[in-house]
């Protein structure tokens, strides 16, 4: 259970990201999104365990890198409020990361456009970093 002043901040924090006043970047894991103040960080963290089941973990670090403290959630059939406000964080901090609604609109205004839309890949572009292969 989340202490009523980690509740309130990231009530808080999940504000500010929807106000598009917070910049999260991605750490070091592809499913951690991390946001750097001046006088710490906050990373916020889900992965499955081995029972398929999802968890989220909130952590807290000094700014000078140093651990402070962990909340960890995870997923039930009886979903905590705390859980789900955690999952709310995480779902805000990843649509900033990657500009979800930004990206919409300029989707749409393209697909509303009066000029042709789409284009094929070319052979580079299709292929990964680690490719090859000529097909």
């Amino acid at each position: 259970m989340l202490p009523e002043k980690i509740r309130n901040l990231v009530k808080d924090l999940i504000s500010k990201t929807i106000e598009k006043k917070a910049l999260w970047v991605k750490d070091s894991s592809l499913e951690d999104y991390k946001l750097i103040l001046e006088n710490g960080i906050v990373i916020i963290d889900t992965w499955t365990d081995g029972d398929n089941c999802p968890n989220l973990e909130l952590k807290f670090y000094n700014k000078y890198g140093d651990w402070l403290e962990s909340f960890s959630e995870d997923f039930t059939f009886d979903t905590t409020e705390d859980f789900s406000l955690l999952s709310k964080l995480y779902d805000e901090a990843r649509r900033e990361y990657y500009r979800v609604e930004d990206t919409l609109i300029e989707i749409s205004k393209e697909i509303n456009s009066s000029v042709p839309i789409g284009r094929r890949e070319n052979k580079a572009e299709m292929q990964g970093p680690d490719d090859d292969l000529p097909f």
